[in-house]
């Protein structure tokens, strides 16, 4: 009796179990443009390399990735990569190394104009809890400030478009 009972309680958590899981990516795949969020939010616990779709009041989407930068540091501090990529028009980024719920160095901005171009390029640590790449991306007659900002909080990197 007690195997079945046992059996029984293992086969219900296995089967909940992989329902429940949901990664950053797939809480935003899927959804509707209504559904999508203007800022990224990155849990610094989790780790690892986590993706996101945003959408500005526009409604134009952006796709931020932060990657972990793999190192010996413990849980929430390390260095992380920031990219924010403009379908069809740029692609940018920077590195921030994180300690104590803090940036203690903002690096490494990179940029590519995948049509037009991009002038200007400004990295900023605006305060230990805010960092900022801006720059003047230009396509044909249109020109216009862009660029990608994080801020920490809580253990968490939120990320969002100029």
């Amino acid at each position: 009796m007690k195997r079945i009972v046992v059996s029984l309680g293992l086969c219900i958590v296995m089967a909940v179990a992989p329902a429940a899981a949901v990664n950053a990516q797939d809480a935003n795949e899927g959804g509707t443009e209504n559904e999508m969020q203007e800022l990224a939010e990155y849990d610094l616990e989790e780790g690892g390399t986590q993706s996101f779709e945003i959408v500005d009041e526009d409604g134009e989407e952006t796709e931020i990735v932060v990657e972990e930068v793999p190192g010996k540091a413990r849980v929430a501090n390390g260095t992380y990569r920031i990219t924010g990529k403009k379908k069809h028009s740029w692609t940018a980024g920077f590195c921030v190394k994180i300690s104590g719920n803090r940036f203690t160095k903002v690096y490494g901005s990179f940029y590519k104009a995948t049509r037009g171009s991009i002038q200007n390029v400004k990295l900023v640590k605006n305060s230990d809890a805010q960092a900022t790449l801006s720059f003047i991306y230009s396509y044909g007659n249109i020109k216009g400030n862009a660029g990608v900002k994080a801020k920490i909080l809580d253990k968490k990197l939120i990320m969002g478009k100029l």
